[in-house]
């Protein structure tokens, strides 16, 4: 069964949020290419890092070129979250200048 599932959030500085929880056992959490964005509400240009968190490692799964002001970054590839200790997490570096980038995810839960 696949049911859609969304999130939505501000980030918070040079510390990692989590934009997509860790699925409960038995399921996955499918994110498309472009099904989280990142929307640079600041005034300043930003680089987002998007990634992978399994237990207590941390993957890299995209960066995101320099996003100006006012501009999106789409996740550029799928990912899956497979496991209950799987959760996916975005983080820029430095401060907000005036505004706390958003988020937005949307996907699939599959069981």
């Amino acid at each position: 069964m696949q049911l859609p599932i969304g999130n939505e959030g501000a980030l918070n500085g040079g510390t990692a949020v989590d934009v997509v929880a860790s699925p409960a056992a038995s399921k996955q959490r499918i994110i498309p290419v472009n099904g989280l964005s990142v929307y640079n509400a600041d005034t300043v240009a930003h680089t987002y890092t998007f990634k992978k968190v399994k237990g207590g490692s941390t993957y890299v799964v995209w960066i995101a070129p320099t996003v100006a002001a006012g501009a999106l970054a789409l996740l550029a590839k799928p990912v899956t979250l497979d496991a209950t200790d799987e959760k996916l997490q975005v983080v820029y570096e430095g401060a907000k200048t005036t505004t706390e980038s958003t988020f937005d995810f949307s996907g699939l839960e599959v069981s």
